[in-house]
């Protein structure tokens, strides 16, 4: 729930919704969301609004939670971003294993994108859990990663929809095999996901296969997660750079 006053999203709901041709009545028709409270919003007597309403009336309107919300500096960061590196096959299993039941232990909403093997090997390992979560092939859309993208935001929006405090996603990127391009364009979509997610709540955990990733590809990717997640605990990263650091002069990686 967003709290305190508004003014600026209603103003801004107001102007979307003019500048659309709309009608309150409309915009309660598309939205779900009643005249009325959308007529309050507009006017500011309306202080607290809850995640899942914003989400309705953006999506209706055409535009993003962050724009209604004034998306600037001041805006919070609620987007966690892991980096995880593991050697064996149990090393992978205990950690996201841990990642999720974090998850499902706060009535949280997970989404696991992992390769085939590791795929094979929750089923295996979660048991009954494995119907609480989303679990797919990361293979079948990262050869376009704004179609990962498109499914990571989609799958957060859904969650705020259903009124999931928070969501988390496992993310393992398919590294082995690209050339210098191909891993140049997935470090920076990796460091983008932090200007994307910024605002929202969101944790993303990152694994790499350190016994087929390159050692250089993981020096970089380094540089693109705020966190690191080791066996028992998350810290900051002192490695990392923001997204316009990554964008304006990060050397190419090799693998």
């Amino acid at each position: 729930m967003v709290g305190g006053p508004e003014p600026h999203i209603g103003n801004r709901i107001r102007a979307t919704r003019e500048r659309l041709g709309w009608s309150r009545e409309t915009l309660g028709s598309r939205s779900g969301v009643s005249w009325g409270a959308i007529a309050q919003m507009e006017s500011g007597r309306r202080t607290n609004t809850r995640s899942n309403t914003l989400l309705a009336l953006a999506r209706s309107l055409g535009v993003t939670i962050e724009y209604l919300l004034g998306a600037g500096a001041d805006l919070p960061r609620m987007f966690g971003h892991e980096e995880f590196s593991y050697q064996t096959d149990d090393h992978f299993l205990s950690a996201v294993e841990r990642f999720i039941d974090e998850g499902l232990s706060r009535s949280e909403a997970v989404l696991v994108a992992t390769k085939t093997k590791n795929v094979q090997l929750l089923q295996g390992r979660l048991g009954p859990k494995v119907d609480q979560i989303q679990l797919t092939d990361s293979s079948a859309f990262y050869g376009e990663p704004p179609q990962a993208l498109s499914l990571y935001r989609s799958f957060v929006d859904r969650s705020v929809i259903d009124g999931t405090p928070w969501a988390r996603i496992v993310s393992e990127t398919p590294w082995h095999g690209r050339n210098d391009d191909e891993t140049r364009i997935l470090v920076v979509f990796e460091s983008l996901l932090d200007l994307i997610f910024g605002p929202l709540p969101v944790t993303v955990l990152c694994p790499y296969d350190e016994r087929l990733v390159h050692e250089k590809v993981i020096d970089q990717t380094n540089q693109v997660h705020p966190q690191i997640r080791s066996d028992d605990e998350v810290v900051p990263n002192d490695s990392y750079k923001n997204p316009a650091e990554v964008l304006l002069g990060a050397p190419p990686a090799t693998g």
